[in-house]
């Protein structure tokens, strides 16, 4: 089994580097147990996370992203909403309108330009059971939005029930 702790070990050992220099990394989780089953399953939430973790540090307007971990509220199934951070130049957040927010999950780009993130959300669809990306989109269990401190992004995994491994 896998969980947070494995999260914290990793993470809170990255350094990020952008055009402005190294780029600080606060974790902090409200729950931790295990997400994960194996070290496949493990990898691909670690994945995801880099991704957005990758992004954030490019476009961070202070040199810090966090990332947060909480359990989501009691409903089935129960999951971890992981989520990362950073603070944003005026020009970012002049960039992320509704209309740019809404594309970010629903395309792919291999240029880093943190558009493109549909994959993240076929991965995240498929461990929900999901029928295609946009039910993920669309439902929640991905997505992301501009705050009066930033921008947020988050992705949900199922958690590992005990009695079921």
């Amino acid at each position: 089994l896998h969980g947070v702790e494995n999260l914290r070990s990793r993470l809170l050992k990255l350094v990020f580097v952008n055009s402005d220099g190294a780029v600080q990394v606060d974790f902090a989780a409200e729950w931790n147990g295990e997400f994960a089953i194996t070290c496949s399953e493990f990898g691909t939430v670690l994945r995801q996370l880099y991704n957005l973790m990758g992004n954030a540090a490019r476009h961070t307007a202070d040199r810090r992203i966090s990332i947060r971990i909480f359990p989501t509220e009691p409903i089935e199934p129960l999951s971890l909403r992981l989520v990362v951070a950073n603070t944003l130049t005026a020009t970012d957040r002049a960039k992320l309108s509704p209309s740019v927010l809404v594309k970010l999950w629903r395309g792919y780009t291999t240029t880093g330009s943190g558009l493109g993130l549909n994959a993240s959300a076929a991965i995240v669809g498929e461990a929900f059971g999901l029928d295609n990306p946009d039910q993920a989109i669309d439902l929640g269990y991905v997505g992301s939005r501009v705050t009066e401190n930033g921008y947020i992004c988050w992705i949900h995994w199922p958690l590992v029930i005990q009695d079921a491994v």
